[in-house]
């Protein structure tokens, strides 16, 4: 009878095995067939998930699985655009620019290298001391705490909160920040869960004072991490608890499973496997994985962590499977999305570079034009004063040859009259006195006379009376004495009664018929 029980017993375990094992097998062949229709249409796909969900008798493994293959089809459809939504604490008075939403996201995102210089970009056109602009403090503060530069988030916080004129909500923010900070910031911090314990019940205090729920939450939660770690495990529940409860009423549910996080470690801890595992499965159906990747990542980890003390190795390891293969994944995404970011700086480096080279072309073309409207300004500049110059010599020229013209015309004149009377050309004695009782004045007349029929000095225009009196060795005042006792007739008078008598030869001979007697004049 004995051993007819056991067999009894034995059927019937088989039996329920081999049917759990038939319905495994069924969902694992879906769950396959659902990785290739990744590739197929989204409506297939949908239809599968949907039946996979309708299986009966189906854990939360298996649900796990279900929640994976959606994260691939959201990633395939794009149907969760990156920046759609802010999960972070909202200012209610700070009018928020697309920039800083979009900043907020990626550090939400833990992208915290992307964020940074959106923040910083929005603080170089913000008021310094706003709101708006506090609160992208803040925000860098917490980046800064993503990437594990946790003086750096403190530094700035400390900064913030010496401003009186900080905002009540702002400062409730930034008490619940550097808490965080202090928090992460590991042993090497002075008085590190002093400092989240200090900050984070002052964060509280101003919340409860002005109905902050969110913050309030958020600073729970704070306390109820230091608390774990001290061992305080029940005062921790407690506020993990409150914490919970309070980002629940504010709709926050990505704050509110992270809290449920923190409970269910706690409960881990203190031993309540049941209760850490119910947390966990109750805040997975909290918020769809397509809004809290990161988080669903983290609570299969935690899963397959408490499935393990559990005993229960085939479920933790179907846990941490799909939990690595959605850190593949998002690793996946993140490089494509920096390859992305980096091509499309490259691409805007080169045009960057085109531009700047067609700006140097285009300057050195402005250089090359100023340069020739420089060069035919000089020309034009050139000819104009060579064309005005050159109008005023030949008005100069013309009025010479109009004066010579006249000139002339007096000479030809005076040619007639000597022609009619003829014109002694020697040497006259004066009626006032005998130019023979001064020797040397006769003799320089002599001389005077001699030079000028011999050198003919009359024939130049430039003919000075300095320039005689040099070339026959005596002064203006004996020269002049000597020519008026001998001619009659001052100097210039003596040079044009020569010019006329050498023109008269001209016009005399007849080899020089066909000059006019104003070319004679100009000869």
């Amino acid at each position: 009878m004995r051993k007819l029980l056991i067999f009894f017993f034995f059927f019937l375990s088989f039996s329920f095995s081999f049917a759990q094992e038939d319905e495994t097998t069924r969902f694992d062949t879906q769950y396959l067939k659902a990785f290739q229709l990744v590739e197929d249409t989204r409506d297939s796909l949908e239809s599968l998930i949907i039946s996979m969900r309708n299986t009966a008798n189906i854990n939360e493994a298996q649900k796990a699985k279900i929640n994976f293959i959606e994260t691939k089809m959201h990633t395939l459809y794009d149907i969760d655009p990156l920046f759609s939504r802010i999960t972070g604490p909202v200012t209610d008075s700070i009018e928020k620019l697309p920039l800083l939403a979009k900043a907020e996201n990626y550090i939400v995102q833990s992208m915290p290298d992307e964020g940074i210089p959106l923040i910083f970009e929005f603080l170089q056109n913000a008021d310094e001391g706003s709101d708006s602009a506090v609160y992208a403090k803040i925000y860098l503060a917490e980046a800064y705490r993503e990437k594990q530069e946790y003086l750096k988030g403190i530094e700035i916080i400390y900064g913030l909160l010496e401003n009186k004129n900080i905002s009540l909500k702002n400062k409730a923010f930034a008490y619940n920040r550097i808490a965080a900070l202090y928090n992460e910031c590991g042993n090497w911090c002075e008085n590190r869960s002093d400092s989240v314990v200090k900050y984070s019940n002052l964060c509280i205090k101003v919340s409860m004072e002005n109905n902050f729920t969110e913050y309030l939450a958020a600073s729970q939660n704070e306390l109820a991490f230091v608390y774990r770690n001290r061992g305080q495990n029940q005062l921790s529940l407690d506020y993990g608890l409150k914490s919970y409860g309070n980002f629940i009423k504010v709709q926050r549910f990505p704050q509110a499973m992270n809290t449920a996080i923190n409970l269910a470690y706690t409960y881990k801890k203190m031993g309540k496997l049941q209760k850490a595992e119910q947390v966990v499965h109750d805040v997975l159906e909290l918020n769809p994985i397509k809004r809290s990747k990161n988080l669903y990542l983290r609570l299969y980890i935690l899963l397959a962590g408490i499935k393990v003390e559990m005993g229960n190795y085939r479920e933790a390891y179907e846990y941490i499977s799909i939990a690595r293969k959605m850190q593949s994944g998002f690793y996946r995404e993140r490089i494509n999305l920096q390859i992305n970011e980096m091509s499309a700086k490259y691409e805007a480096e080169i045009k960057e570079k085109k531009i700047g080279l067609l700006k140097k072309d285009n300057e050195i073309q402005q250089l090359q034009l100023s340069s020739k409207n420089q060069l035919i300004l000089s020309l034009s500049i050139g000819i104009f004063v060579f064309v005005v110059l050159s109008g005023f010599i030949f008005v100069l020229y013309r009025k010479r040859n109009t004066a010579y013209k006249r000139l002339v015309d007096k000479n030809l004149d005076l040619i007639k009259c000597e022609n009619t009377h003829p014109v002694k050309d020697k040497p006259q004695n004066s009626s006032n006195g005998n130019i023979d009782e001064d020797p040397g004045l006769r003799n320089l007349a002599i001389e005077f006379d001699t030079y000028l029929k011999k050198e003919k000095p009359f024939l130049f225009s430039e003919i000075s009376y300095d320039e005689v009196c040099k070339k026959l060795n005596t002064n203006r005042t004996y020269l002049s004495k000597a020519i008026n006792k001998s001619y009659k007739k001052s100097f210039p008078e003596v040079i044009n009664y020569f010019r006329i008598k050498e023109a008269s030869l001209y016009l005399s001979n007849p080899k020089y018929n066909h000059i006019s007697i104003e070319g004679i004049g100009q000869m």
